[in-house]
């Protein structure tokens, strides 16, 4: 496996992220219907299984059923949650993540569930997995937005996807300004970010945001038909991260019914705001079909 700086740097932040995390049990990016670990300290946003089906729970559901029983490769696996649930529909799935710990977690837990999926550590934007005409389904959750060059890799998955095979993101597009200035606020913070400097070395992971593009229908529809698509405003993830912050750091009792009160409203307003503030969105579901071979 060939890296750059960045990508070395970006191993081993999370090498040492499941090191630190897999002492509290079985996290939401191991096992998304076993996770058990509420919330894990040094992590700033909410590891809390029911908060994370509250407001991510109808996105991961909708990519889980789009993506099919087929043949299908896991593009930036991490430590395999998603490649668990489509093996556990009956998918054939083969998940490549540059984490060899995240890599090593995610094999033991197969075994551990008697699930057979093939994991492989490796730099999804070297490309090396690229195979002509050989997937039903690639699916980037969350990973694009972390390499240099999306576009190469867009290149190679419609290469290597069957004809009228699809492609599957959910991908971070940039911080909006009510993001922005959240993070700004939270910086100035007494020790907000302090436990997970020392846990992690860094806020943030090396490739984080590195992306010369993002992934939006612009981008993959000159090559692939795109046939869902839809931009979120998401400022409604910063709740559970308030809420975190509130009943960890600050020991409040808030009771998790409140949340289960507002996200929905939240939501409904998420999608309010994303159609009359079209220049702040910040995430982006996509569906792209391979139309033809070659």
């Amino acid at each position: 496996m060939k890296t750059g700086k960045h990508l070395e740097g970006e191993a081993k932040y999370w090498d040492r992220f499941e090191e630190q995390s897999s002492r509290y049990g079985i996290p939401i990016w191991v096992d998304y219907q076993k996770a058990d670990t509420k919330e894990i300290p040094f992590i700033n946003f909410s590891t809390n299984p029911v908060v994370d089906k509250l407001y991510l729970g109808k996105v991961k559901d909708l990519v889980i059923k789009k993506a099919g029983v087929g043949k299908i490769l896991d593009l930036g696996c991490g430590a395999g949650w998603l490649s668990l649930e489509l093996a556990r529909k009956g998918g054939k799935v083969i998940g490549i993540d540059i984490s060899k710990k995240r890599i090593e977690i995610a094999k033991k837990y197969a075994k551990k569930e008697g699930i057979k999926i093939d994991y492989l550590v490796g730099d999804i934007e070297d490309c090396s997995w690229e195979s002509n005409n050989t997937y039903d389904a690639i699916i980037n959750w969350n990973s694009f937005h972390h390499t240099k060059d999306p576009q190469k890799i867009l290149a190679s998955v419609r290469k290597s996807l069957k004809k009228n095979g699809i492609f599957i993101s959910w991908d971070h597009l940039g911080d909006n300004f009510i993001v922005k200035v959240a993070s700004k606020f939270a910086s100035i913070i007494p020790g907000y970010y302090k436990l997970k400097v020392k846990s992690l070395g860094s806020v943030h992971s090396e490739g984080e945001g590195i992306a010369d593009l993002r992934i939006t229908k612009e981008v993959v529809s000159p090559i692939m038909k795109v046939t869902e698509y839809k931009e979120y405003f998401i400022f409604v993830h910063l709740i559970p991260s308030l809420y975190k912050f509130l009943l960890v750091r600050m020991r409040l009792p808030i009771p998790i019914f409140l949340l289960k009160l507002i996200l929905p409203f939240l939501l409904w307003l998420d999608a309010i705001l994303a159609m009359v503030v079209p220049d702040n969105k910040n995430y982006a579901f996509l569906i792209a079909k391979k139309i033809k071979n070659g």
